[in-house]
Order: structure tokens, then C-alpha cells, then sequence
């Protein structure tokens, strides 16, 4: 059997693939089943199977947690019980101890492959930073927010967990005005009429009214009209996609959108609109992998929405 893991797990899908046993498991992307509680990773360890070979090009983050979750689905009990493992190895969550002992028991089940090792002569990748200073507009609403941020955390007795989902408005005020829009509005509609987060919501929506430009969709249209040929561009946030096609739009530059909640025959098009008509495509995650943009030969961040490397 041949599947995406999302069709794979789907009713009726899931029953046929779990009713059989098999020769082989191979599981690409492999690095999203680190997370033993997630649906992927239940899915995979209920597969009935004699071999299994894991692929991922993508870091483990130095999360010995999740490095323990994969080579459990790979060879359980190769790593010993999770008390076992964390008493013989681990020193906190991202810090090992006994390495050369971990090292060893890895080489048994772990093939690892630099870039360097395959000799393939890689483009090479130029990277700039670009930075911009905030209009007055901008940096106003930039530090309402902070302070609405940090008015919550004393409110909740300096207790993290309490604002940590506040802390997207900050991630949010940097990519556009509409993305924290969206958040404040759903916001205030959970909140009692008349209650001062109320009022300190109303503020700062006052605040999104003032701003009437945006400084990083400027320069990102500066860009693209400096590079004059087809540019990606990524962005965290679906308000904030939504704004720079119509930006763009609105100054002459044939855009088309890529995201997750497309069916895979709107996304096929959107693609090949992108390889033959239009000079952008702006992107969420979802474009992030599993497609070929190899006749792009330029990226801009507009967010950075996953790591970096």
C-alpha cells in the first residue's frame, strides 16, 4: 500500500491498513511521529509489521523525549522503559548523559547522512536579513499589545501558562494588523460586557484602526519587484495572506494563494497558475513540503512559521 499518512488514518482507510500484517513500514516525514501521543504516531505503532524504516531529512530538535518516542515505534524496547532511559541518559530535556553509551545504541538502529556525504553539489543558498524599523502607527500598536500582555501576566500572578496564548499577538502584530485583528475580535467577544479586558481590548482595536500601512508588505513589494522573476512568499497566518494578495493585486503583481484547507485539485491548479502565469505565490505552512517549487529561485519570510533551517 501506497498512502498519505492523513488517508492512510481516515475511516475506511484505517480498518484496511490495520487489518493486515506487512513485509515492510516505510514512513517518510518520519519526524512528525515524534510525539507518541499524537494520531500519527497511535496509527503507526498499531501497524502490523516484520520491518520498519524510518526517513526524515528534518533535526530532532536535541528533544531526547522525542528521539526516545522514535526509536521506540522503530525497535520498542530497544531504549529500554521510559524511567530506564531517562535514568541512564538523560540530564535534563534537551542535555544527554553517558553519550558515548546513547551513541552506541543508536549506530544499531540510526544511519545518518550529512549533506556533505551524498555528493551532490548544492546550489547555494544566499540569505539576507531585512530589516525595518515600525511606523509611528505600527510601533504604537506594537507596545499596546506588549502592555495588554504584560497587564495579564501580573494580573495572573506571574503565572505563565495563563498569557503564554497572548504571546501570539505579539507574533501576530509583527506580520500584519488583520492577523491581530482576528485574535483581539474573537477575544472580545468571550469577554463580559463592561469588564475592564473589554475596554483594553476596544483600545487596542482602536489602535489597528489607526495603522494604515503596512511597513513589511511595502518592502516585500519593493523586493519583488526588484528580483523581477517568481518569488515565494511565506507567511504564518491566513489573514495576513489574505491581505498581501489583495496588496499585491492592488499594484499589478499576479499572485495566487497556497494553503492547507485547499483540496488537492485547487491546490494542483494554484500550482501550476504559479509555474506558468503568475510572478507569487504566498504561502502558508502548508508549502512548506511535500511539493516541487524547484523552478523558484527565491524565498521571502515574510513569518517565520517553522524553523528556520
Amino acid at each position: 500500500i501506497v498512502a498519505s499518512m492523513d488517508t492512510a488514518k481516515r475511516s475506511p482507510h484505517r480498518d484496511i491498513v490495520l487489518r493486515q500484517s506487512y513485509d515492510m513500514l516505510i514512513v517518510d516525514e518520519a519526524h512528525k511521529l515524534k510525539n507518541k501521543k499524537s494520531a500519527n504516531y497511535v496509527f503507526v505503532n498499531q501497524i502490523q509489521k516484520k520491518y520498519c524504516l524510518l526517513l526524515t531529512a528534518t533535526p530532532v530538535q536535541n528533544d531526547l523525549g522525542e528521539l526516545y518516542n522514535l526509536i521506540t515505534l522503530l525497535k520498542p524496547g530497544h531504549l529500554g522503559g521510559q524511567s530506564n532511559f531517562s535514568a541512564n541518559f538523560v540530564a535534563d530535556k534537551r542535555t544527554a548523559k553517558n553519550e558515548e553509551a546513547l551513541q552506541k545504541e543508536l549506530h544499531k538502529v540510526m544511519i545518518r547522512y550529512r549533506r556533505s556525504d551524498g555528493g551532490v553539489e548544492f546550489t547555494r543558498r544566499k540569505v539576507e536579513n531585512v530589516l525595518l524599523t515600525l511606523s509611528d502607527e505600527e510601533q504604537r500598536l506594537y507596545d499596546g499589545v506588549t502592555r495588554f500582555i504584560k497587564d495579564r501576566y501580573r494580573e495572573a500572578g506571574g503565572d505563565i501558562g495563563s498569557v503564554l496564548a497572548l504571546l501570539t499577538l505579539q507574533r501576530e502584530v509583527c506580520s500584519s494588523r488583520d492577523a491581530v485583528f482576528l485574535t483581539l475580535f474573537n477575544l472580545v467577544k468571550k469577554t463580559v460586557e463592561d469588564s475592564p479586558l473589554r475596554r483594553h481590548i476596544g483600545e487596542l482595536l482602536d489602535l489597528i484602526r489607526g495603522v494604515k500601512a503596512n511597513t513589511k508588505a511595502e518592502k516585500t513589494l519593493e523586493l519583488i519587484r526588484a528580483i523581477g522573476d517568481k518569488v515565494i512568499v511565506f507567511t504564518e497566518y491566513r489573514a495576513t495572506q489574505e491581505y498581501l494578495l489583495h496588496f499585491f493585486q492592488e499594484h499589478q503583481i499576479r499572485c495566487v494563494p497556497y494553503r492547507g484547507g485547499m483540496n488537492r485539485g485547487k491546490k494542483d491548479w494554484m500550482m501550476d497558475l504559479f509555474r506558468n502565469r503568475a510572478q507569487v505565490m504566498v504561502a502558508t505552512e502548508a508549502g512548506g513540503e511535500g511539493i516541487n517549487l524547484q523552478f523558484c529561485h527565491h524565498i521571502i519570510n515574510f513569518d517565520l512559521p517553522w524553523n528556520p533551517m
